[in-house]
């Protein structure tokens, strides 16, 4: 009403002169609107309402000036002159009262706009004499007529037309943020019912001077109708859905166009910082998911572990540690423990500390059953003696050995490891470890990382192989380089994959690019080349041999590497199919021979352990996959049991060795928790055990084959006899999960949270590039870590 009632200018300038006190010390700022315009005295007043719906609003609204004593004037609500003085003032919040005056109306008019002379104001006169012989343009909203508001305490409640009016208001001046309602009611329990009106007002002022930077993941029931809680949520979802599990940068919440988005989406968007996510929200959800992988290894007896090291764009080395078991379904889980700085010196001592450290934050050292690495020198130097290493053992280790200094790949490039460092990685025990008998094999090595070597062997090794490869290299580098080679291979709707140095299969995938294209296209596009190579029948040929051979090696790298099933039992079966895959081959290939022999040889230096068992040969100390769990593994898992066996063709008297031997390993594990002696279960008729059982029709007999289900009766030996008996083929989980073969469960448990591979702890690395891309390289190495940690593990957000 300046300057017909106050003598101030009643603007937040105003305010700041009249206090003595400096804008830069206001927060936020919140204007005070009522649900239709009043005014006292004098003055131009649009949308005044001088009939009977004036007089109701003045009745029902009981508009009598406190201090004159006089009637004020009413209207109906004039969006110009808030939106005006939203503008002056920078209001970030609006408070609506005396929304419950309008309860009586059928229609409420908002006024949205003036015209003078039949022409629209673009702007709101700055003079008060210019608002004179004005035309006011009119909405007409919905009332909400005999629907109560006097006592809605969340905007939920409301009538949906009133809440229509109020987002309304809301959306036409452009303030996305709604603190609660007044009403007379409340005037009425400050008057009558002060006690009931201070723990009201203490809950507000409780709920308004809730801190901005905090935001809580709390999912309560009673806290659904709270505007603030909704806020949060909001938060949280664009921090989970957009931030960490689609990539997006953080600052992206502070760009124009994605908070209009925002808006036309969620009316009530209150816009949130880059500052607001870095500081509070991401450290909020970390919290939350170590909590929930704290209380998953608290409530585990067994679990694997696979270790690497990573080096980041700016050089900065990283390891990773993630933690594999089963759960109370049998369900394979993988959690991202840490991802933490790892600095020189690079060697195996200070991968010991860091993973021991990991360990004991967790509180689960005592429960890590193995240990998954790749070959690289400084990771079998590592875990050579497990993880309860005492000081001696570090000095005598490290002094002794020359293998475990700092001269090791993660040195020299702080990276996976490079093809150009294969050759050092056959890596023998010392001579006093091999003599030590006693010594268990902690750490195993990954499956697919030998694999890989061995078809790396044979590609070196077979001349036709790689002379008929350069070819293709040179060919794949071309078709990303020439336009004219693009252009034609996008006529034929084909495309050449890239070359990797560091992974086999990406020569697969070349070579299968390349023979897609057909002999005739293929000469023609050669052509385009300024230095012209030549595909001959002969090349061809090789090429369709070499996928042949390789098929079946690229199909067990890709089955291998799942996340939802147990991997361990595949590594017997696919070594065992490799084998024979190879042996069968190698009469029907012409130009592959060479090749085939060299991939036979390299399979049984580098999975020695496996080959010499099923060869039934002895098994040295230093032999690579020489641990019993393969076997084991494979055997308890329903899908293979000991079906492998029957593609080797072995005689008779062989194949029921091979099977007594692994029997004998699976009661032998199984005795090490009863405590009891191996050799006298030996004695029994173990030949029995894979004899299948006579089945009479209709006969459902007990899953133990007569073994007493009392759980004080334990016998391993009835329990494997049950189930290798048992013709049921369920999944490992769905068959392990509906298990009552109590002791043998237990056995299965921790042999199936052994990986095959360190595939886990390589896609997390694989997310951490995707997140430090080259338009990131500046990121916070915290923030960094803990984006990496919640994009592994965004399962548990």
């Amino acid at each position: 009403s300046y300057p017909y009632v106050t003598s101030s200018n009643s603007s937040i300038g105003g305010v700041c002169t009249g206090l003595g006190l400096s804008p830069k010390y206001i927060g936020n700022i919140y204007g005070i609107i009522k649900a239709y315009m009043t005014r006292i005295g004098n003055g131009v007043f649009p949308t005044e309402l001088d009939n009977e719906i004036g007089e109701h609003l003045r009745t029902r609204g009981e508009e009598v000036s406190e201090h004159y004593g006089e009637p004020q004037r009413c209207g109906w609500l004039d969006l110009p002159l808030i939106k005006y003085a939203s503008m002056i003032n920078g209001y970030t919040a609006l408070f609506l009262t005396k929304l419950d005056v309008l309860d009586t109306m059928a229609e409420i008019k908002v006024a949205t706009g003036y015209k003078k002379n039949g022409v629209e104001l673009q702007n709101y006169p700055a003079l008060g004499n210019k608002m004179h012989d004005i035309e006011v343009e009119y909405v007409l909203c919905p009332g909400w007529q005999g629907q109560s508001t006097s006592k809605c305490r969340t905007f939920d409640s409301l009538p949906e037309n009133a809440r229509r009016y109020v987002q309304f208001i809301e959306k036409s001046v452009g303030i996305p943020d709604r603190h609660g309602t007044y009403s007379n009611f409340i005037k009425h329990l400050k008057r009558i019912h002060p006690n009931e009106y201070e723990l009201i007002a203490s809950s507000d002022a409780a709920y308004l001077n809730e801190e901005e930077n905090v935001v809580s993941d709390d999912r309560t029931i009673a806290d659904l109708g709270n505007i603030k809680y909704k806020q949060n949520q909001f938060i949280l979802s664009i921090t989970k859905n957009l931030i960490i599990k689609c990539g997006l940068p953080l600052n992206i919440v502070e760009h124009t166009s994605f908070r209009d988005f925002l808006k036309d989406c969620h009316l009530k968007y209150e816009p949130v910082s880059s500052k607001k996510l870095k500081g509070a929200v991401i450290p909020l959800l970390k919290n939350n998911v170590l909590g929930i992988i704290h209380e998953a290894l608290n409530n585990i007896d067994y679990l694997t572990l696979t270790v690497d090291g990573w080096c980041d764009r700016r050089c900065r080395s990283y390891l990773g540690v993630t933690c594999h078991f089963l759960d109370s379904k049998m369900m394979p889980q993988a959690y991202l423990m840490d991802f933490l700085r790892f600095r020189s010196p690079h060697n195996g001592e200070s991968i010991l500390r860091l993973t021991g450290d990991v360990l004991n934050r967790f509180n689960i050292k005592e429960k890590v059953f193995k240990i998954i690495t790749d070959n690289a020198s400084s990771m079998i130097n590592a875990y050579k003696f497990g993880l309860f290493t005492d000081e001696e053992d570090d000095v005598f280790d490290y002094q002794t050995h020359p293998m475990s200094n700092t001269n090791s790949s993660l040195d020299d490039c702080d990276d996976d490891i490079q093809m150009d460092n294969f050759q050092m990685m056959d890596v023998r025990y010392a001579d006093d470890v091999e003599d030590d008998e006693s010594l268990p094999t902690f750490r195993l090595s990954c499956f697919l990382h030998s694999l890989q070597l061995c078809v790396r062997d044979g590609m070196q090794n077979a001349s036709y192989t790689s002379k008929v490869l350069d070819k293709c290299r040179i060919l794949s580098k071309l078709s990303h380089k020439s336009s004219k080679i693009a252009d034609a291979l996008d006529q034929l709707n084909k495309s050449i994959t890239k070359t990797n140095v560091t992974r086999w299969n990406s020569d697969y995938m070349l070579i299968k690019s390349i023979l897609s294209i057909g002999k005739n296209d293929l000469e023609s596009i050669v052509t385009l080349m300024e230095n012209s190579i030549k595909f001959s029948n002969n090349d061809i040929m090789i090429l369709q041999e070499i996928i042949d051979i390789l098929e079946p090696f690229y199909d067990i790298s890709i089955k291998c590497q799942s996340e939802k099933i147990v991997t361990a039992s595949l590594v017997v079966p696919a070594i065992v199919h490799l084998m024979v895959h190879l042996r069968d081959l190698k009469e029907h290939v012409v130009f592959g021979t060479k090749l085939v022999q060299q991939l036979q040889l390299s399979i049984e230096q580098r999975f020695a352990g496996i080959v010499n068992r099923i060869k039934q040969l002895n098994i040295e100390e230093n032999d690579p996959f020489n641990d019993s769990v393969y076997f084991i593994a494979a055997v308890l898992d329903p899908s293979f049991k000991f079906f492998w066996l029957r593609d080797l063709k072995l005689p008779a008297n062989a194949e029921n060795r091979l099977k007594q031997d692994v029997i004998q390993l699976i009661l032998d594990e199984m005795n090490k928790d009863l405590k009891l002696s191996s050799t006298k279960l030996f004695d029994k008729n173990i030949s029995s055990i894979t004899k299948p059982r006579k089945r009479k029709i209709f006969s459902y007999d007990d899953v133990y084959g007569g073994y007493s289900n009392d759980p004080m009766v334990v016998n391993p030996v009835a329990e494997l006899e049950a189930y290798l008996n048992d013709p049921i083929r369920f999944s490992f989980s769905e068959y392990w999960c509906r298990s009552q073969l109590i002791q043998l469960k237990k056995l299965v448990v921790h042999i199936g949270c052994v990986q095959a591979s360190s595939a886990p702890i390589e896609r997390v690395f694989s997310c951490a590039g995707l997140i430090l891309s080259s338009r990131r390289t500046r990121l916070n190495e915290t923030l960094f870590k803990d984006l990496v940690f919640l994009k592994a593990n965004q399962a548990l957000l």
